[in-house]
């Protein structure tokens, strides 16, 4: 009732990640909940499957809030989405929920890109905030001509999450505006980690994209990213990188 509420309010999306006892570990449900019209299939689908889930079952709703049809009262509609991780791995609900639900928004509403670093919430447990860095710095590597598309770079990291998280861990550690100390320690700290991980990683090509990601983030000097708008995000992410 709170979220059709607000939803009658503000007249954007209201979501709702949740599990049953239903469901096997590797499975989630999704509501959306949505106002005068429904949501197509091709509107929602593509967000979810970038997010790393697969739908396997849908139903919708209609709710009639004066009760009649006839009228111009509004009409709710709910669509229920089960979905599996598509990689059956165990999804932590409890753990991802409202990062699930604050990314899935932010694509909603146009703030996050919808493409393939968008499953390292799932994988990794990053924000959907997080994940803007590491596009970034994708981009940033395309523009430079590394010889790796987008989809491979983001399917790279996907498959190493705890590298990407690395990743991250280190570009926050060099810019965070809460940094009290000297950051050199620490970078060099995690910068021994992703050594250590990158040696059970076997593919020369998805070393070779981690690396240039951690001396990308190395090379930066200043960053604009802790700069928000009004929107939480600032208005053009920029990168200043040592020549």
């Amino acid at each position: 009732i709170d979220r059709i509420e607000s939803l009658i309010e503000q007249e954007d999306v209201q979501l709702d990640f949740y599990q049953t006892e239903e469901e096997t570990d590797n499975q989630i449900r999704l509501r959306l909940y949505h106002i005068h019209s429904p949501i197509a299939l091709s509107d929602r689908l593509p967000i979810l499957e970038n997010m790393g889930l697969r739908a396997i079952n849908e139903r919708s709703y209609r709710i009639y809030m004066d009760g009649k049809k006839d009228d111009n009262g509004h009409i709710i509609w709910i669509h229920d989405i089960v979905m599996t991780s598509q990689t059956g791995e165990e999804i932590s609900l409890q753990r991802l929920k409202s990062k699930l639900e604050s990314a899935y928004s932010a694509i909603w509403q146009g703030k996050a890109e919808n493409d393939g670093y968008n499953a390292l919430c799932l994988k990794a447990g990053l924000t959907w905030q997080q994940i803007l860095i590491l596009r970034i710095c994708g981009k940033y590597l395309r523009q430079a001509r590394i010889p790796y598309s987008q989809r491979y770079m983001w399917d790279a990291l996907r498959k190493h999450p705890g590298i990407a998280k690395k990743l991250v861990e280190l570009f926050e550690t060099r810019f965070s505006l809460e940094a009290k100390t000297s950051a050199a320690k620490s970078e060099s700290k995690i910068i021994g980690e992703v050594d250590k991980a990158l040696e059970l990683v076997t593919s020369l090509d998805e070393d070779v994209i981690v690396r240039r990601f951690a001396n990308l983030m190395m090379s930066t000097l200043r960053t604009n990213y802790y700069q928000t708008s009004e929107r939480g995000l600032p208005e053009a992410i920029a990168l200043k990188i040592a020549s």
